[in-house]
């Protein structure tokens, strides 16, 4: 279950682009070189491999358990929901040949990922729900066919250097967005906590940072 919970967490922090994996708070890694990372909506290389190795991790041992496709693993409800709701997201992009289809993953995963937030904040509701052997399978499936993406040959300028070597961090700059009303008549903007305006993205520019210490 704790690896379920760390990889559905993953999968839905994908960068608008779908290479790396957000960086959401201050000292991510404990690196203090990147601390100013998160401000710039930074994402990590390093953090999406490693998301893939979880992946393929489980699923492999899922596969040398033997277990019927038919049996179940206890999951707590959140969870769950959240898992099946991933599912369907990553399925709709998978099959989708939309040129946006990275963004619009990213903002259903988004969604999903804010609202199991919201109802686990304050700790987790104590209901199980079963989720079959075959359905973890699928979930985990569905992970790798999204993270094999990243390598696909059209992104390989994106995420490689001159040199043959992976850049590990790179910056998502919001070309695009437009206001969250409150009232739209009245051109009223929504607020967040902090009283400012709200946006929602619309497109984004990334850019790798400069290597440091990567090497082959």
């Amino acid at each position: 279950m704790k690896l379920l919970s760390i990889i559905a967490n993953k999968i839905a922090t994908l960068d608008p682009q779908g290479i790396g994996i957000e960086m959401e708070a201050d000292k991510p890694g404990w690196c203090d070189a990147i601390n100013g990372l998160p401000g710039l909506l930074g994402s990590s290389l390093c953090e999406t491999i490693e998301l893939e190795r979880h992946c393929l991790f489980l699923r492999e041992n899922l596969d040398k358990l033997n277990l019927k496709g038919s049996a179940s693993v206890i999951l707590y409800e959140e969870l769950y929901e959240f898992m099946r709701g991933l599912i369907r997201a990553m399925k709709r992009k998978l099959n989708s040949k939309k040129g946006e289809r990275a963004l619009l993953y990213w903002e259903e995963s988004n969604r999903l990922k804010e609202r199991y937030r919201e109802r686990t904040k304050m700790g987790v509701s104590g209901r199980e729900r079963k989720m079959t052997v075959a359905e973890v399978k699928r979930f985990l499936d569905a992970c790798l066919r999204i993270l094999d993406e990243v390598f696909k040959p059209e992104n390989k300028n994106k995420i490689f250097h001159k040199n043959g070597v992976c850049y590990t961090y790179f910056v998502n700059e919001v070309k695009e967005y437009e206001p969250i009303w409150k009232d739209r008549k009245k051109k009223i903007p929504a607020l967040s906590h902090s009283g400012y305006p709200l946006v929602r993205a619309k497109k984004f520019c990334q850019r790798p940072v400069s290597l440091f210490l990567e090497r082959p």
